[in-house]
């Protein structure tokens, strides 16, 4: 069982509301929220931002998963990976959205950045 696993497990335990307040305090709260794991970026640091951030297309910025998703032009630290995120109809395209069924969803990818990026813990 990694942490990804556990905030699984963790959310899984609201419901109603209450996994909603659950999942968008995560959502918005990735470095400081022990579910946040499942919703960072998808970039090697795991944040909008970090050394490994300088050369971003014109007007594009890095985003989670839903963010990518979505219709706001974010990017992952890879076009390969954007170009999977978006193709991936698994993800939600809103926070609002996520889903006690989606949340192993973003454990995948998560697991995916940590591989394909090098990403550590």
């Amino acid at each position: 069982m990694d942490k990804y696993d556990v905030a699984i497990r963790n959310l899984q335990a609201f419901s109603g509301e209450e996994f909603d307040v659950a999942v968008l305090s995560a959502w918005s709260s990735p470095a400081t929220d022990d579910n946040g794991c499942l919703f960072k970026f998808g970039t090697v640091s795991g944040y909008a931002y970090g050394k490994e951030n300088p050369d971003l297309p014109e007007g594009r910025v890095y985003g989670c998963l839903t963010m990518i998703r979505g219709e706001g032009g974010y990017v992952a630290q890879t076009e390969i990976l954007t170009k999977a995120i978006v193709a991936d109809d698994r993800i939600p395209d809103d926070a609002a959205k996520v889903t006690k069924d989606s949340l192993p969803v973003f454990a995948e990818w998560q697991r995916r950045f940590d591989r394909e990026l090098q990403r550590q813990g």
